[in-house]
């Protein structure tokens, strides 16, 4: 039943999701309307429906390009850091610099860096 509940409940991220991709399938109607409308693909670049091409085409790509900085290593890393009930999230040295950046942002408690990736063999600790 909780699992039934969760996909109606959906968090901030899944909302952002739905929202980005109705303005994706949005834009790409409106956009295909636009140029239908027209005669020519130029008349419908240059003519009356060209507002309505242009937004479009504009509300398919921006939401595309947001979706890249989302899914990017370090936006996974901040939204594995939003669950609850996990020990935090280790970061070590030779990580990249977007994700040791995410590890030393105060706001984000769930990450941090690691002491050190190297532990030596028990022979050469003394």
């Amino acid at each position: 039943m909780l699992d039934f509940l969760n996909l109606l409940i959906p968090s901030r991220d899944q909302m952002a999701s739905y929202i980005r991709s109705g303005f994706k399938i949005v834009g790409g109607a409106m956009a295909a309307h636009g140029v239908a409308l027209s005669p020519d693909v130029s008349a419908a670049v240059a003519g009356p429906e060209a507002i309505q091409v242009y937004t479009g085409i504009a509300m398919a790509i921006i939401p595309m390009v947001v979706d890249g900085f989302v899914h990017s290593v370090s936006g996974r890393l901040k939204s594995a850091s939003d669950v609850h009930g996990i020990k935090p999230i280790e970061v070590l040295p030779g990580a990249p610099p977007e994700v040791k950046a995410v590890a030393d942002d105060p706001k984000i408690p769930n990450v941090k860096s690691a002491a050190s990736a190297y532990s030596p063999p028990l022979i050469q600790r003394k």
